[in-house]
């Protein structure tokens, strides 16, 4: 990702998550629903969550019986990712979406990208470098918010950070 997106979640990660858990964030009760459906059963599956933020669907995905390769490029979502959502079937990796990915051609069953694409400036090499890591035939599931969710306006920190859009 870009250096300031990346720079903006590690500057507002803590506070992020804390107001925004999963029970609740209003968009993963819309979109959780829908990707899980879409992705079925994931036992057994590898699957790569691609802008996993503090990885809570990554857990999800694992207590499931899925193999998942976590990906973020911004330390300190990882860092929250790593205390937060632990499994033996998880794995966390520093990686920015933006540039090749250091996976074997075909290795994963399933991608997911939750939330994140918007955040891509350019995704032409992340949506190729999908097409390179997943299996034949594979699954790619993404979710971006939708553009009436922009019209409110962003909950800022005491110094004026943006955190994120309000309800």
């Amino acid at each position: 990702m870009r250096t300031d997106s990346i720079n903006h979640w590690d500057i507002v990660a803590e506070k992020y998550c804390a107001e925004n858990r999963q029970e609740k964030n209003f968009h993963s009760q819309i979109y959780l629903a829908a990707v899980n459906e879409l992705l079925g059963s994931v036992n057994g599956k590898r699957i790569l969550d691609a802008g996993c933020g503090d990885g809570f669907f990554s857990l999800e995905l694992a207590q499931k019986g899925a193999l998942v390769t976590a990906i973020d490029g911004s330390d300190a979502m990882l860092n929250i990712a790593k205390r937060k959502h632990a499994h033996d079937n998880l794995q966390y990796l520093n990686m920015d979406l933006t540039k090749k990915l250091t996976f074997e051609d075909k290795f994963f069953d399933i991608v997911v990208a939750n939330m994140s694409l918007m955040d891509i400036p350019e995704i032409e090499l992340f949506i190729f470098e999908v097409s390179r890591v997943l299996k034949k035939p594979g699954i790619f599931v993404f979710s971006i918010t939708h553009p009436c969710f922009f019209l409110s306006d962003w909950e800022e920190d005491e110094n004026k950070t943006k955190m994120y859009k309000k309800n």
